[in-house]
């Protein structure tokens, strides 16, 4: 399984010289380190003391717990990730999942459905590495000259197999219904 994303770094790189597309990697964007438990934290260290508490999670706790949040109060509200919640009720979330998180303290009971939709846009916002990876932008982005479909899917697959398993499995998570 370790050799697949070399595999498809090699089939991605082909399929760019079929098509006559310039492949260009960007250099790693390396940020310094949060001061911070879970926002702003790279999904691989999250994932490291995730594991330490459930051995076998794919996805960071706290995204999962946004995203139960997200689903289980606000899916019937349109505009669900449109809709902004309250910045100071937001900030104020944060540092009490900050606080609070991991002792299991926290309860998202009481939680407004939109400032949960702000916390998991913020969350993603404040990784320091973007979820497609800064080094792989510019191969996502030159997908849409492709004008074959099948040839499409397939650079979007090969693209995703080439992410850190980090983030290809936050990926993978069900984000929510696209009517939002």
């Amino acid at each position: 399984m370790k050799q697949v994303p070399t595999l498809a770094l090699i089939e991605l790189t082909a399929l760019w010289d079929v098509l006559g597309l310039d492949f260009k990697r960007n250099k790693a964007v390396k940020r310094r380190p949060a001061d911070s438990r879970l926002f702003g934290v790279p999904l691989n260290t999250l994932l490291e003391h995730d594991r330490k508490l459930i051995s076998q999670t794919q996805v960071p706790l706290i995204l999962q717990a946004i995203l139960n949040c997200v689903e289980k109060n606000g899916l019937e509200l349109q505009g669900i990730l449109r809709i902004c919640g309250s910045q100071a009720r937001i900030k104020s979330l944060q540092q009490r999942l900050e606080r609070n998180f991991y002792a299991g303290l926290f309860s998202w009971d009481e939680v407004n459905p939109h400032d949960a939709a702000g916390l998991l846009k913020l969350f993603l916002r404040e990784l320091p590495a973007p979820l497609l990876t800064a080094e792989y932008l510019p191969a996502f982005t030159a997908v849409q000259k492709i004008t074959d479909l099948k040839q499409r899917l397939q650079a979007l697959n090969l693209l995703i197999l080439v992410l850190p398993e980090a983030n290809r499995s936050t990926l993978k998570v069900p984000l929510l219904d696209t009517s939002l």
